[in-house]
């Protein structure tokens, strides 16, 4: 992960080789460049489940995490 940019690639396995399907990547601008790195995960998360979608309609997504001991940080991804 850099500073100005996030990017994740979709990738499936066959017989123990890794083959991609779909690469997203994304310019962060203004404010996203100040995002701490759980923040910036939980953007590639977003993207990707935006871009993706065809991918993801038919399963139920959850993000967990463990971001609990700042209670700041909590409250902006939460928002």
């Amino acid at each position: 992960m850099s500073k100005s940019a996030v990017s994740i690639a979709l990738v499936r396995e066959d017989d123990g080789i890794q083959k991609p399907v779909y690469y997203v990547s994304k310019s962060l601008t203004g404010a996203q460049t100040k995002y701490q790195r759980m923040e910036k995960l939980a953007l590639v998360f977003f993207i990707t489940s935006r871009k993706l979608r065809q991918y993801f309609q038919a399963f139920l997504i959850i993000m967990l995490t463990s971001i609990n001991k700042n209670p700041k940080t909590t409250g902006r991804i939460a928002k």
